[in-house]
């Protein structure tokens, strides 16, 4: 009896270990897990969904790391420290919940080395993503076979956060259209102390749009704090092109940000350009923002028209308000080409409100018409409490007319509690270069424009 009783303890104790093994098993996938890379190189995973990041060589590599949290179950974290991580075997896929990050944005540094893009967040359903401290560069797409997203691509129905993260110097050559030179979002996405820098969308036979930014119609994108520099579009082809820093055609809020320097350009005659610095330009899309520099984008057709030159809405309605915008212009070299809106475009069907404003020094040189140095409006302007002073509206040939060196108002623009001064209209036969055109005006001032 006793051997007995001690046989079927031992065997009960036995039972017991191997179920609580299995429940272990079982559960362990549902935890989140933590990996910490330790090596540079672009290996993947020995096995992924083991819960262990280990290459073949027993190192974590970003890759590794990545697929390993693909496999997991649970909102999973990386740490990347710094270094420079360079990728060689094609994008890096993301497609569960994932933390990643680097010991910052200057100190790590993930390189698509103009061989692929650097990250996909992709998913059938919501996937939450934060990336935060590194910097995304040199990241490429083909343009022939994928055309969206040179550094980043996003389609994630849960947002995208990113936090402190430079996205740097990343493009898509552009066999035919090209979207988001820097990141592409058709889903949600929260940008946070970011700097988007150097990015450029090609297309040698459509359109290229979003230089830096393409927010997709349908998409919601949040940027605060955050620089959007030196992007941009250039079209060869017979489709004009949008946004030489961003390009918005779903719900933008943009809070502390500077547009600057980013550039639109057509190249062929069929190939206008629209908004140096951003082009909001869909029939859904909107536009808030507050507390904007957009100083020093240009729009420009060299063999076509350019408008816009730091900021255009088409289509749609924008609420802006704080807006410097300093230094922006818009050129159409030939004879028969127009450049319109130096610094804000306002086209046909949109309207923008616009309060706090400072247009300043923007112009327009046109071969064809030259209008509206400061604001072009065809759609519906509502300004107030704004300075618009020394700004240039510029004819290149006999005939181009320029008029509106300040604002040139073809459509519905109210005005109040405004200053309108020392703008020009130059060229052959230049007129009205404060205000031209009829514009309700309520408590302005015009003074020292020329003519």
């Amino acid at each position: 009896m006793q051997r007995t009783s001690a046989g079927n303890l031992i065997a009960h104790v036995r039972r017991s270990i191997v179920s609580a093994a299995a429940l272990s098993i079982l559960a362990a996938p549902t935890q989140a897990a933590t990996f910490v890379v330790n090596n540079p190189f672009d290996v993947s995973d020995a096995m992924a969904g083991d819960g262990v990041c280990a290459t073949a060589g027993g190192a974590c590599t970003l890759r590794a790391a990545i697929e390993e949290a693909n496999e997991l179950a649970g909102a999973d974290t990386i740490s990347v420290p710094a270094g420079n991580f360079g990728l060689s075997h094609g994008q890096l896929e993301i497609s569960s919940d994932l933390t990643i990050n680097g010991a910052g944005a200057k100190r790590t540094v993930v390189d698509g080395n103009f061989r692929s893009r650097v990250f996909q967040v992709s998913s059938t359903g919501a996937i939450v993503v934060t990336i935060s401290n590194l910097t995304v560069q040199h990241g490429a797409i083909d343009g022939f076979y994928e055309d969206s997203g040179g550094g980043i691509f996003n389609d994630s129905a849960a947002p995208l956060t990113l936090t402190g993260v430079r996205i740097l110097r990343n493009r898509i050559p552009g066999a035919f259209s090209s979207y988001g030179g820097g990141l592409y979002n058709s889903a949600s996405a929260i940008l946070t102390d970011v700097v988007v820098k150097a990015n450029q969308a090609l297309s040698d036979s459509d359109s290229g749009l979003g230089g830096g930014i393409y927010n997709e119609e349908g998409g919601t994108m949040s940027i605060t704090n955050s620089v959007i520099s030196r992007n941009s579009i250039a079209c060869v082809g017979a489709s004009d092109s949008y946004g030489g820093g961003i390009e918005n055609l779903g719900n933008m809020t943009l809070t502390n940000v500077t547009l600057t320097a980013n550039r639109a350009t057509g190249l062929s005659s069929s190939c206008n350009v629209y908004g140096g610095g951003i082009d909001s330009g869909s029939l859904t899309a909107v536009l808030n923002g507050s507390n904007l520099a957009i100083n020093g984008n240009a729009a420009i057709g060299r063999q076509s028209s350019a408008y816009g030159g730091g900021m255009s809405i088409t289509y749609n309605t924008a609420t802006l308000s704080g807006v410097s915008a300093h230094q922006n212009r818009a050129v159409a070299r030939q004879s028969d080409d127009s450049a319109d809106g130096g610094g804000v475009m306002v086209a046909y069907g949109a309207t923008l409100n616009l309060s706090d404003a400072e247009i300043v020094r923007n112009r327009v040189v046109g071969g064809g018409d030259a209008s509206g140095g400061g604001i072009e409006v065809e759609g519906t302007l509502v300004l107030t409490t704004s300075l618009v002073s020394r700004n240039q509206s510029a004819g290149m040939t006999a005939g181009a007319a320029p008029c509106g060196g300040g604002v040139a108002n073809f459509a519905m623009a109210t005005i109040s509690d405004t200053v309108i001064s020392l703008n020009r209209a130059t060229g052959v036969d230049p007129f009205d270069g404060g205000i031209c055109g009829t514009a309700s005006l309520t408590n302005v001032t015009l003074a020292g424009n020329v003519p």
